[in-house]
């Protein structure tokens, strides 16, 4: 899976920006955030309630014992 260069988050290939140049391995969510596409472009946007989920789940899985 590829990492978004702006917050290093691994997501499946849907969940990043298509394009050349600035765009190229760019998530969704920093795209907005940076300016790069519009919040009516994104198709698969996370809402913050399920990013800091899916943060607490990985955290707690890989959390030394």
């Amino acid at each position: 899976m590829p990492a978004c260069r702006f917050c290093l988050a691994t997501y499946p290939r849907e969940y990043f920006i298509s394009g050349v140049g600035p765009k190229k391995d760019t998530c969704q969510r920093c795209g907005i955030k940076e300016g790069l596409i519009e919040e009516s472009e994104a198709t698969m946007l996370f809402d913050a309630g399920l990013a800091s989920s899916r943060l607490t789940l990985l955290s707690r899985r890989w959390a030394p014992m």
